[in-house]
């Protein structure tokens, strides 16, 4: 049913904000390693303006995260840290994709 898909997608986004928020308190409070910020190109599997849209609003409300643009299939996304980018593609594609991709009955 499509709301056990809407609960399991907000539960996801939920969790993915708290542990965010607690990663981005303890670059801000330390003096431990510097961040390394990068912008990502993510290519989009997601068809459909909606599940553009939930994806990018997704990625923005997460700390640490922000959707700058969406041209030609690809999402731009700015990270406040990652060493290695393709990690926040995987990420980004198995987490709140995947998620959004069954929820609107798109293929992957």
């Amino acid at each position: 049913m499509k709301i056990f898909r809407w609960v399991e997608l907000l539960a996801y986004l939920a969790k993915e904000i708290l542990l965010a928020a607690l990663q981005v308190a303890v670059y801000a409070i330390t003096l431990g390693p510097r961040i390394t910020p990068a912008l990502v190109k993510i290519p989009l599997r997601v068809n459909s303006q909606s599940g553009i849209y939930l994806l990018s609003s997704m990625i923005t409300l997460t700390p640490g995260s922000v959707c700058i643009e969406v041209e030609d299939g690809k999402m731009l996304v700015h990270v406040i840290h990652t060493t290695c980018p393709e990690t926040v593609v995987v990420k980004i594609q198995r987490g709140f994709e995947d998620r959004i991709l069954a929820l609107l009955g798109e293929a992957k």
